[in-house]
Protein backbone atom coordinates (compact mmCIF):
# COMPACT_ATOMS: atom_id res chain seq x y z
CA UNK A 1 0.00 0.00 0.00
CA UNK A 2 2.64 2.49 0.77
CA UNK A 3 4.80 1.72 -2.23
CA UNK A 4 1.41 2.55 -4.18
CA UNK A 5 0.74 5.42 -2.40
CA UNK A 6 4.14 7.00 -3.35
CA UNK A 7 4.17 5.71 -6.74
CA UNK A 8 0.53 7.58 -7.02
CA UNK A 9 2.21 10.49 -5.87
CA UNK A 10 5.35 10.30 -7.92
CA UNK A 11 2.95 9.82 -11.35
CA UNK A 12 1.08 12.84 -9.81
CA UNK A 13 4.18 15.28 -10.02
CA UNK A 14 5.39 14.52 -13.37
CA UNK A 15 2.34 14.68 -15.11
CA UNK A 16 1.38 18.02 -13.48
CA UNK A 17 4.98 19.25 -13.96
CA UNK A 18 4.76 18.30 -17.83
CA UNK A 19 1.32 19.67 -17.78
CA UNK A 20 2.40 23.09 -16.29
CA UNK A 21 5.40 22.85 -19.14
CA UNK A 22 2.52 22.86 -21.72
CA UNK A 23 0.07 24.87 -20.62
CA UNK A 24 2.88 28.16 -20.40
CA UNK A 25 2.90 27.41 -24.23
CA UNK A 26 0.11 26.69 -25.47
CA UNK A 27 -2.43 29.91 -24.55
CA UNK A 28 0.44 31.73 -26.24
CA UNK A 29 0.14 30.12 -29.16
CA UNK A 30 -1.01 31.36 -31.83
CA UNK A 31 1.02 35.00 -30.91
CA UNK A 32 4.50 32.25 -31.37
CA UNK A 33 2.79 31.07 -34.78
CA UNK A 34 1.93 34.95 -35.58
CA UNK A 35 5.60 35.73 -36.06
CA UNK A 36 5.81 33.20 -38.99
CA UNK A 37 3.42 35.54 -41.04
CA UNK A 38 0.99 32.45 -40.50
CA UNK A 39 -2.79 33.96 -40.72
CA UNK A 40 -5.55 32.45 -38.31
CA UNK A 41 -6.53 29.41 -40.73
CA UNK A 42 -2.93 28.30 -40.79
CA UNK A 43 -2.31 28.65 -37.15
CA UNK A 44 -5.48 26.34 -36.51
CA UNK A 45 -5.10 23.63 -38.81
CA UNK A 46 -1.86 23.45 -37.36
CA UNK A 47 -3.22 23.00 -34.00
CA UNK A 48 -5.92 21.24 -35.12
CA UNK A 49 -2.90 18.82 -36.67
CA UNK A 50 -1.15 18.54 -33.95
CA UNK A 51 -4.25 17.85 -31.44
CA UNK A 52 -5.44 15.16 -34.18
CA UNK A 53 -1.33 13.67 -34.31
CA UNK A 54 -1.86 13.14 -30.50
CA UNK A 55 -5.23 11.29 -30.49
CA UNK A 56 -3.83 8.90 -33.12
CA UNK A 57 -0.67 8.29 -31.18
CA UNK A 58 -2.52 7.73 -27.85
CA UNK A 59 -4.46 5.12 -30.20
CA UNK A 60 -1.66 2.98 -31.61
CA UNK A 61 0.45 3.34 -28.51
CA UNK A 62 -2.55 2.18 -26.73
CA UNK A 63 -2.82 -0.98 -28.52
CA UNK A 64 1.29 -1.37 -28.65
CA UNK A 65 1.81 -0.62 -24.98
CA UNK A 66 -0.76 -3.89 -23.13
CA UNK A 67 2.55 -5.80 -22.84
CA UNK A 68 4.97 -3.06 -22.66
CA UNK A 69 6.29 -1.91 -19.19
CA UNK A 70 4.25 1.58 -18.49
CA UNK A 71 6.95 3.35 -16.28
CA UNK A 72 9.72 2.42 -19.31
CA UNK A 73 6.66 4.23 -21.49
CA UNK A 74 6.16 6.60 -19.34
CA UNK A 75 9.78 8.29 -19.33
CA UNK A 76 10.06 7.57 -23.04
CA UNK A 77 6.68 9.48 -23.70
CA UNK A 78 8.42 12.21 -21.39
CA UNK A 79 12.10 12.03 -23.29
CA UNK A 80 10.77 12.70 -26.44
CA UNK A 81 8.57 15.35 -24.90
CA UNK A 82 12.04 17.06 -23.46
CA UNK A 83 13.11 16.95 -26.83
CA UNK A 84 10.38 18.87 -29.05
CA UNK A 85 9.85 21.20 -26.01
CA UNK A 86 13.85 22.03 -26.48
CA UNK A 87 13.58 22.19 -29.99
CA UNK A 88 10.85 24.85 -30.10
CA UNK A 89 14.35 27.13 -29.48
CA UNK A 90 15.07 26.29 -33.07
CA UNK A 91 11.61 26.98 -34.79
CA UNK A 92 12.09 29.72 -37.14
CA UNK A 93 9.29 29.24 -39.68
CA UNK A 94 5.69 26.85 -39.98
CA UNK A 95 7.65 23.87 -41.32
CA UNK A 96 9.79 23.53 -38.31
CA UNK A 97 6.82 24.18 -36.12
CA UNK A 98 5.09 21.75 -37.45
CA UNK A 99 7.49 19.18 -37.41
CA UNK A 100 8.11 19.82 -33.62
CA UNK A 101 4.72 19.65 -32.63
CA UNK A 102 4.05 16.64 -34.32
CA UNK A 103 7.16 15.05 -32.06
CA UNK A 104 5.79 16.33 -29.20
CA UNK A 105 2.71 14.74 -30.05
CA UNK A 106 4.66 11.73 -30.39
CA UNK A 107 6.24 12.13 -27.36
CA UNK A 108 2.55 12.39 -25.39
CA UNK A 109 0.66 9.75 -27.40
CA UNK A 110 3.79 7.62 -25.84
CA UNK A 111 3.31 8.60 -22.23
CA UNK A 112 -0.64 9.20 -22.11
CA UNK A 113 -1.52 5.62 -22.24
CA UNK A 114 0.77 4.10 -19.78
CA UNK A 115 0.72 6.78 -17.91
CA UNK A 116 -3.66 6.36 -17.26
CA UNK A 117 -2.49 2.48 -17.01
CA UNK A 118 -0.11 2.95 -13.99
CA UNK A 119 -2.67 5.67 -12.60
CA UNK A 120 -5.35 4.07 -12.57
CA UNK A 121 -3.74 0.46 -11.41
CA UNK A 122 -2.22 2.35 -8.03
CA UNK A 123 -5.27 4.22 -6.59
CA UNK A 124 -6.85 2.85 -3.45
CA UNK A 125 -9.69 0.90 -3.22
CA UNK A 126 -12.50 3.37 -2.51
CA UNK A 127 -10.94 6.58 -2.72
CA UNK A 128 -10.73 6.10 -6.88
CA UNK A 129 -12.85 9.29 -7.47
CA UNK A 130 -10.88 11.34 -4.92
CA UNK A 131 -7.55 10.18 -6.59
CA UNK A 132 -9.17 11.00 -10.00
CA UNK A 133 -9.92 14.44 -8.61
CA UNK A 134 -6.50 15.00 -7.94
CA UNK A 135 -5.88 14.07 -11.56
CA UNK A 136 -8.08 16.31 -13.18
CA UNK A 137 -8.33 19.31 -10.64
CA UNK A 138 -4.32 19.37 -10.75
CA UNK A 139 -4.40 19.53 -14.62
CA UNK A 140 -7.09 22.88 -14.21
CA UNK A 141 -4.40 24.16 -11.24
CA UNK A 142 -1.25 23.60 -14.02
CA UNK A 143 -3.48 25.78 -16.71
CA UNK A 144 -3.82 28.50 -14.59
CA UNK A 145 -0.20 27.91 -13.08
CA UNK A 146 1.50 27.82 -16.64
CA UNK A 147 -0.78 29.88 -18.48
CA UNK A 148 0.12 33.15 -15.55
CA UNK A 149 3.76 31.80 -15.78
CA UNK A 150 3.64 31.94 -19.62
CA UNK A 151 2.42 35.43 -19.97
CA UNK A 152 5.22 36.86 -16.91
CA UNK A 153 8.29 35.09 -18.71
CA UNK A 154 7.19 36.24 -22.38
CA UNK A 155 6.47 39.77 -21.40
CA UNK A 156 10.33 39.31 -19.31
CA UNK A 157 12.50 37.18 -21.56
CA UNK A 158 10.11 36.51 -24.97
CA UNK A 159 9.77 33.68 -26.45
CA UNK A 160 13.36 31.90 -26.10
CA UNK A 161 13.22 32.58 -21.98
CA UNK A 162 9.70 30.69 -22.29
CA UNK A 163 11.20 27.78 -24.05
CA UNK A 164 13.56 27.84 -21.66
CA UNK A 165 11.59 27.56 -18.83
CA UNK A 166 9.28 24.66 -20.41
CA UNK A 167 12.98 22.86 -21.26
CA UNK A 168 13.24 22.97 -17.34
CA UNK A 169 10.31 22.15 -16.15
CA UNK A 170 9.94 19.15 -18.48
CA UNK A 171 13.23 18.15 -17.90
CA UNK A 172 12.73 17.37 -14.07
CA UNK A 173 9.34 15.76 -14.82
CA UNK A 174 11.56 13.37 -16.98
CA UNK A 175 14.13 12.89 -14.53
CA UNK A 176 11.65 12.18 -12.14
CA UNK A 177 9.88 9.92 -13.81
CA UNK A 178 13.17 8.19 -14.97
CA UNK A 179 14.53 7.80 -11.15
CA UNK A 180 10.91 7.18 -9.69
CA UNK A 181 9.03 5.82 -11.91
CA UNK A 182 10.67 3.70 -14.93
CA UNK A 183 11.17 0.35 -12.72
CA UNK A 184 7.53 0.15 -12.23
CA UNK A 185 4.35 -1.20 -14.29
Amino acid sequence: MYVKQKLLKYLLFVYLASQVSYYIFAPLYALFARNFGLNPRSISFIWGFYSFSVAVFILIFGRLENKIRKGKMIFFGYFISTISTMSLLFVHNSKSLVLVLFISALGTGIAVPAYKTMYGKNENKGKESQQWSWLDAGNMFAGALGAGLGGVIVGAYGFHGLFIAMSIIQFTATVIAYKKIYKYG
